[in-house]
């Protein structure tokens, strides 16, 4: 399936001639990310849950192709319930055959209703997401007990948090590459502000954490400040 505007998803025999060639035409990191996207539509399709929550960010873009590819030969049901975390991935959704995604309009509008008094009720049955860095917890015996993360970095950080926590059940969607031993490595701590609090967040950061630069997230021309689809600002804020 080849969608305007998004760098098509090569088959697995083809990942693995790539591979198996050194092909450099489709660097590692992308083939990495193609990879992990077909193990995570083969989940959804031998799950078949009732609803999906769709992650953002480039490795869940390459997830909702994948999973139109197991639509097309009827191993994910097309009437599955869906809902994104941004508005580029919920077009995408449908463009590839989830006919029942939510209206990202409707999707924000259905968040800004939550009462602040309220936790989110679970109301999708299993969602995926990517991650901008995951440290691995491993016991004395090596045995792996658990994950920390950073997400959001993109953008879509406030409602990815409510919505993986509306969800029965989350899989962060990686490649190695993403893989450090300490948070922070590779990727600055995003955080989300509303406008008019960015000057006294950051100071307060700063008090709280001196020896650390705070910096607001620039759009895709670096000039004005990058605006999240709540119309809030991404604060970054990075261990020197």
């Amino acid at each position: 399936m080849v969608i305007i505007g998004v760098t098509p998803l090569v088959s697995r025999t083809e990942i693995f001639n790539r591979l198996k060639k050194k092909d450099a035409s489709i660097s590692l990191q992308e083939l990495m990310k193609m990879n992990v996207a077909w193990h995570m539509a083969d989940m959804i399709g031998s799950i078949q849950p009732t609803s999906l929550a769709i992650g953002s960010g480039s490795t869940s873009k390459k997830v909702v192709q994948a999973i139109g590819e197991l639509i097309k030969t009827k191993r994910i049901n097309h009437e599955m319930k869906a809902i994104a975390t941004s508005r580029e991935l919920s077009v995408l959704a449908i463009q590839v055959g989830l006919k029942n995604t939510e209206s990202f309009d409707d999707t924000l509008r259905n968040i800004k209703s939550i009462r602040e008094d309220q936790l989110p009720k679970k109301t999708t049955a299993f969602g995926f997401d990517g991650a901008d860095e995951i440290k691995v917890l491993i016991d004395k015996k090596n045995k792996i007990t658990g994950f920390y993360s950073i997400k959001g970095g993109g953008g879509a950080h406030t409602l990815e948090k409510i919505i993986a926590h509306m969800t029965a059940h989350e899989v962060f969607v990686v490649d190695e590459s993403k893989i450090v031993s300490n948070l922070g490595e590779t990727f600055h701590l995003p955080i989300e502000v509303i406008p008019g609090g960015v000057v006294a967040v950051k100071e307060k950061l700063l008090r709280a954490y001196p020896f650390t630069t705070v910096n607001v997230k620039k759009g895709n021309d670096k000039k004005n400040d990058f605006i999240t689809d709540l119309g809030n600002k991404i604060g970054s804020r990075l261990a020197l």
